[in-house]
């Protein structure tokens, strides 16, 4: 009966390794790069910044990227999908000055979506505001569904291994206008003299009345009507499977047991 148990353990020990094993193997990931590596950014300048995603070949249903930045160093103008994922959606996060949202899913686990390599994923339009050295760095806590994430299609658990790396973004000072050089004074304009040395008074020629235009009015320029905010909460996933991994793992160790009790 001791030997019985003996290998029970055994098997239920090499079970547990092997999906920890597993679950390693699942660690996807995202990545930042400029848009143009080699771009000199000067305060008020606006430049790209490209977000990546890689699956490590495992089919995924969704991914949600939330970023953190410094206000007084960057504003995030806008955030375009490129195609991953067929749907998506990016706005700045309500109730925060330094969050960005940029997210994109598939309707159905029929569209599942995989990467074997970095693959672009969104491309940001970023304002510089003030100058310095900042970054531009993933939300990602271990086990949150309110940040950054990359679910998994087959169970929707989230694969991404925190922390990510993140943008460092060096800022430098804006160009300024050249330094207009010294107006000249102007010489006095010497004075008209008669035959008899006397001043001479030229008479002025009569200057005509300009006519008034009139002053056009201005066109009133249409506002825009912002994007509304979402607040970060739980991100709703599409696609959701019953995760089959513990049932799996159950059915198996029962199914040993049951084997070494008819042998």
């Amino acid at each position: 009966m001791r030997k019985l148990y003996t290998q029970v353990f055994i098997i239920l020990v090499l079970i547990f390794i092997f999906s920890l094993s597993a679950k390693s193997a699942y660690a996807q990931y995202f990545k930042m790069e400029l848009g143009n590596p080699g771009q000199t950014i000067g305060t008020n300048d606006t430049f790209n910044v490209k977000i990546k995603i890689n699956t490590e070949g495992i089919e995924v249903i969704n991914g949600d990227v939330l970023l953190i930045f410094d206000p007084a160093k960057l504003a995030i103008q806008s955030g375009q999908s490129d195609n991953f994922f067929t749907f998506s959606y990016a706005t700045p996060v309500s109730g925060t000055d330094n969050k960005y949202l940029a997210s994109s899913w598939e309707e159905s686990v029929a569209h599942v979506k995989s990467s074997t390599s970095d693959t672009a994923f969104y491309t940001l339009s970023v304002q510089a505001i003030g100058s310095g050295t900042t970054q531009l760095s993933f939300d990602c806590i271990n086990g949150s569904e309110a940040d950054t994430n990359i679910n998994r299609s087959s169970d929707s658990s989230d694969t991404v291994k925190c922390p990510l790396t993140p943008l460092s973004i060096n800022i430098g000072a804006s160009s300024g206008g050249t330094t207009p050089t010294d107006i000249p004074t102007p010489t006095d304009t010497p004075t008209p003299t008669g035959s008899n040395g006397s001043v001479s008074n030229p008479t002025p020629t009569e200057t005509p009345t300009p006519t008034r235009t009139p002053t056009p009015t201005e066109t009133p320029t249409p506002t825009e009507t912002p994007t509304p905010p979402i607040t970060v909460s739980e991100l709703p996933r599409a696609g959701i499977i019953t995760d089959s991994l513990g049932v799996l793992g159950i059915g198996t160790v029962l199914t040993v047991i049951g084997l070494l009790f008819m042998l």
